[in-house]
């Protein structure tokens, strides 16, 4: 497991570990700054797992809304699809919260342009983490209260001890960069299928020594 938090910045609490060692340890947790820096820590979660091998997952708790990261929606999305890793997407509604947080702006002007920026990202923030997660394979929860991340977390926890790993040849080869559709069929009536629905090939970079 490997835990990593983000507000201004992204902070890796813990490096990749076995649960037992993690458990064992004392995660120091730094002040929060300003800020929320959501698609650079995906991209940054991305890279750390591609060094993981075998099956990996990302679980991710977060209201879905980026402040100030190098990285873009577009980026991370289109960076998913090269990867081999399931995201579960948790996301916390902290709408209701706005005008409470921006009210220690007293200037109403720039109030009113915080508001409005932030409020184009609340509107991407649910789509977004539908994406990732429905791209992967892996399964997309709303918590509007405290009161629903424990259920989402043990729905999650319980999924991925019940899942199965695929692989195909396929039967031609495809240029770098191609995206290839995926559909798994089943043969018994009345079962869900959550799979991911196409990935990308990376691209093969030449190397001269």
């Amino acid at each position: 497991m490997m835990a990593v938090t983000f507000d201004g910045k992204i902070n890796l609490l813990s490096d990749v570990a076995d649960v037992r060692t993690i458990r064992q340890s004392k995660l120091h947790v730094p002040a929060v700054t300003d800020g929320t820096v959501l698609y650079d820590a995906v991209a940054f979660t991305l890279r750390k797992m591609a060094q993981v091998p075998g099956r990996k997952a990302i679980v991710l708790m977060t209201d879905g809304v980026d402040q100030n990261s190098v990285a873009t929606l577009q980026s991370t999305v289109a960076e998913i699809a090269e990867q081999d890793v399931l995201i579960y997407t948790v996301q916390y509604n902290t709408l209701p919260q706005l005008r409470q947080r921006l009210s220690s702006i007293k200037n109403e002007k720039a109030r009113r342009k915080v508001e409005q920026r932030l409020l184009k990202e609340y509107a991407v923030s649910e789509p977004y983490l539908r994406a990732l997660a429905e791209k992967t394979g892996g399964r997309f929860y709303k918590a509007d209260d405290l009161g629903q991340l424990v259920p989402a977390f043990e729905a999650i926890t319980a999924e991925l001890g019940v899942q199965y790993s695929l692989g195909y040849y396929p039967k031609e080869n495809s240029s770098p960069g191609a995206e290839r559709s995926i559909k798994v069929r089943v043969r018994y009536p009345n079962l869900v299928v959550h799979a991911r629905d196409s990935y990308s090939t990376t691209p093969t970079i030449a190397r001269k020594d």
